[in-house]
């Protein structure tokens, strides 16, 4: 029986260091928990892996600090 092969869906990821520090973003997963990530998503069609990179940077990056 063969196995059913997985979609790949490319992603990009920004790793964000500034005087020692990492910017990290509290997301809700599915089970409902909050977890701390990288901000990362997925990659749209006629995006490259940079520009989608630092478009997701700049989206937690306008939210005011908040404890998670």
């Amino acid at each position: 029986m063969r196995r059913p092969v997985a979609r790949r869906v490319p992603v990009a990821a920004a790793v964000i260091v500034v005087d020692g520090r990492l910017l990290l973003v509290c997301r809700r997963i599915a089970e409902g928990a909050l977890v701390w990530r990288f901000p990362a998503g997925k990659v749209e069609p006629g995006e490259s892996a940079a520009d989608a990179a630092n478009g997701r940077m700049a989206q937690p990056a306008s939210l005011a600090r908040q404890r998670c």
